[in-house]
């Protein structure tokens, strides 16, 4: 099993990296495997996706470079960086960048502008933990709803295994721990950008699977600010379920 930091002298392997260093201190908003330009239907209009993918991603990207230039940050990849300022009160801003663009680009990364059914064997991963995968929607679409402010939902494997659903307000997620395992990347063929999460866990972190952005400003450009229903309801046709299986189901098939 390999820590975080050890998968840095495997990036050359990696397909297209969560965020692209090319110089030190200097991240990038990597690009998505669909056009921003066209939007994304039913969840995005190409308004509201370059709103939230071609100006805010782009600004927490500057903000976070800003941030972390001539810093102890600056030669840090970004989950390094979260490690490195969470709970810390002089850092707040650092760590506020880098954990909402990971976010952004983790939920960007994982919708599709083609459907992508769900596979029989997460369906049932899912019904195992939920009663059935209606029951999990209905239950993801409440915490989603009923999320009081700016913040994610998540659904995450925890540390025993089982599938569960959590909100995080504000940048707040679940891969904030002291330590982190992740699966030996030199047995993956490839990991996608949004894949670079961690397989196992412990001390009581989550390893994330699917997030949905409950932030007022994914959704009122096409939805209005009474448009939660809607644009949860939207975002089930845009799931990549290909992407969520393969985060839960990779360490079974090598």
């Amino acid at each position: 099993m390999f820590s975080i930091r050890s998968l840095r002298p495997l990036t050359a392997r990696v397909v297209k990296p969560l965020f692209l260093q090319q110089k030190a201190a200097i991240h990038e908003v990597i690009p998505l495997a669909y056009s921003s330009e066209r939007g994304l239907k039913p969840i995005f209009s190409p308004e509201a996706l370059n709103l939230v993918y071609n100006k805010n991603q782009q600004q927490l990207i500057d903000r976070l470079n800003e941030l972390t230039v001539e810093t102890e940050h600056e030669n840090q990849d970004l989950f390094d960086i979260m490690h490195a300022s969470y709970k810390k009160s002089d850092k707040a801003a650092i760590f506020n960048h880098a954990a909402q663009a990971w976010n952004n680009d983790f939920f960007l990364q994982t919708l599709s502008p083609e459907p992508r059914p769900i596979k029989e064997e997460l369906k049932s991963r899912i019904a195992r933990d939920f009663g059935s995968f209606e029951a999990f929607q209905e239950h993801f679409t409440n915490y989603a709803s009923t999320l009081f402010g700016s913040g994610w939902t998540w659904l995450v494997e925890d540390e025993r295994g089982l599938l569960r659903i959590v909100n995080t307000f504000n940048a707040g997620n679940p891969v904030v721990s002291d330590t982190l395992r992740q699966l030996d990347s030199n047995y993956i063929e490839h990991i996608s950008e949004a894949d670079k999460v961690p397989l196992k866990k412990y001390n009581g972190s989550f390893a994330p699977l699917l997030t949905l952005n409950m932030w007022e400003h994914a959704y009122v450009t096409d939805f209005g600010p009474d448009g939660k229903e809607e644009y949860i309801k939207a975002f089930w046709k845009s799931v990549d379920w290909d992407k969520v299986y393969n985060r839960l189901f990779r360490s079974t098939r090598v």
